[in-house]
């Protein structure tokens, strides 16, 4: 019994090396890489589909692809070009210590509905914190139409001189 145990504990010490092994070496694709690799596996090496039912699945690329105009025009109609604040303390969300970043509510300057503002400094040296922020940020303006998922509505990086 204790020889089968053993050699199960080695066989799944060898999995997590060769799953943490994958990990690392897809970390860094992008999302218009799994798209093509998600359009190959739809389609047989002469270019027909494959006829098992998978070519009529809409994946996320290709939804965004043909909705970009819609998502664009939307965007540009509910985009809030600046904020302000009421005459009232302004209500902090949220202050990361380690990155500086604020969230906090702030009002649209145009139609007067509340919105969540982060307010980044402008000298920013966590660059994968940043990173993963505009990361997050590309994926909510393409669920602009999601009714389940806040929407990104604009960026102001002249109006703070210490923030974007």
């Amino acid at each position: 019994m204790a020889n089968i145990i053993y050699q199960c504990n080695k066989k799944s010490q060898g999995a997590e090396k060769a799953l943490a092994k994958i990990l690392k070496d897809i970390h860094g694709y992008s999302e218009d890489v799994f798209g093509f690799v998600w359009d190959k596996i739809l389609v047989d090496s002469s270019g027909n589909s494959t006829g098992n039912g998978l070519a009529q699945i809409k994946l996320p690329h290709t939804y965004i692809k043909q909705e970009k105009a819609a998502l664009e025009k939307e965007f540009a109609h509910r985009r809030v070009r600046g904020v302000h604040y009421r005459k009232q303390a302004v209500k902090v969300l949220k202050v990361d210590s380690e990155t500086g970043i604020i969230k906090e509510i702030a009002y649209c300057a145009d139609k007067d509905f509340p919105v969540e503002n982060y307010k980044i400094p402008k000298e920013f040296p966590h660059y994968e914190v940043l990173t993963q922020f505009f990361n997050q940020i590309g994926a909510t303006k393409e669920l602009l139409f999601s009714k389940y998922l806040p929407s990104y509505l604009g960026f102001d990086d002249l109006s703070d001189e210490r923030y974007n």
